[in-house]
């Protein structure tokens, strides 16, 4: 008898935490997925298409939507795939896209801005053009593969890409090369600052693109450190939370629980960089807090110490 009631308990144990997973998963439907290439109003010579994104945490699947000429009249469902990475390569006819991005978990969906490319119709003048496509002038990421991407030229045996730090005014400065016969080559680009460009190539004739410039960022910003109100301070509301942030810091997050462990969040923003102002929390409790900085790539700090205040 003992034996049947425990399992009894099991049981129903088992179906309350199935009942509320919903509630285990993180809310994400107030986050923005961050479209990097093709940029907004691309046009190419190039049919070869690669689609990339910045991740976002806590989401299963990212559902990718590429139509043309667009979402307002769609002639044609070109690409729609669910995809458990950020990178998916497509080859495209030439015409005018819209492509949007949904991130998704068990729960809740974040959506993309929409962005428009056009694949053009090469042309006599354009036939001895070697344009680059991917990734724009100026480039800053915070992921070291990137794709290279440039149109197809007839008539030349390959293409030679390089990379070089700061520029090309010198041969001693090309930190990487690669010839191919495609039009796109994917790298793992050290962090710097760095120029690209292409070379077509055809018997000894070279063709030049045009020189690009990128940065690769993988450092997280420093800490954020001098929280005030500090350990034990008594503060009454409202009340301007500030904190020394990162120098580089371009948005900051901060945290507010009535747990130190910050298993559930009483508040949980994102802020301009150095202060955060506090309305309202219950008087006559203890609560903490920690806050963290991000970049302009999307470097995260680790968080501060954690502060515990007192609300009179």
């Amino acid at each position: 008898m003992k034996h049947m009631k425990s399992m009894a308990i099991l049981f129903l144990s088992i179906l309350l935490v199935m009942g509320c997973s919903d509630f285990l998963v993180e809310d994400i439907s107030d986050e923005r997925v961050n479209l990097k290439s093709p940029f907004d109003g691309l046009e190419t010579y190039s049919n070869d298409i690669s689609f990339w994104w910045d991740s976002l945490q806590w989401v299963d699947k990212y559902e990718l939507q590429v139509v043309h000429p667009s979402f307002d009249s769609i002639a044609f469902v070109d690409v729609a795939v669910t995809l458990d990475g950020t990178i998916y390569d497509a080859n495209l006819e030439d015409g005018t896209y819209e492509w949007t991005v949904i991130a998704k978990n068990s729960a809740y969906q974040a959506y993309s801005d929409t962005f428009s490319f056009t694949i053009l119709e090469d042309s006599i003048g354009a036939a001895d053009e070697l344009i680059l496509s991917t990734p724009v002038d100026g480039w800053l990421s915070n992921e070291t593969g990137t794709t290279f991407s440039w149109n197809a030229i007839s008539g030349y045996d390959g293409y030679r890409w390089q990379l070089a730090s700061p520029d090309f005014s010198s041969p001693n400065n090309i930190e990487a090369e690669h010839f191919t016969t495609g039009n796109a080559y994917t790298f793992n680009v050290p962090n710097g600052e760095y120029m690209w460009r292409v070379q077509a190539q055809k018997d000894n004739e070279l063709l030049n693109s045009e020189e690009r410039s990128m940065t690769i960022d993988t450092e997280p910003p420093t800490t954020p450190s001098d929280l005030n109100p500090a350990n034990s301070d008594t503060i009454s509301l409202p009340y301007d939370f500030e904190w020394n942030p990162s120098f580089d810091a371009v948005m900051d997050s901060i945290h507010i629980s009535s747990d130190s462990l910050f298993a559930s969040f009483i508040i949980k923003e994102e802020t301009n960089v150095g202060s955060y102002e506090v309305p309202s929390l219950t008087p006559g409790n203890f609560y903490f807090w920690r806050v963290k900085s991000m970049d302009e790539v999307d470097n995260e700090s680790s968080f501060s110490t954690v502060e515990k205040f007192y609300v009179e």
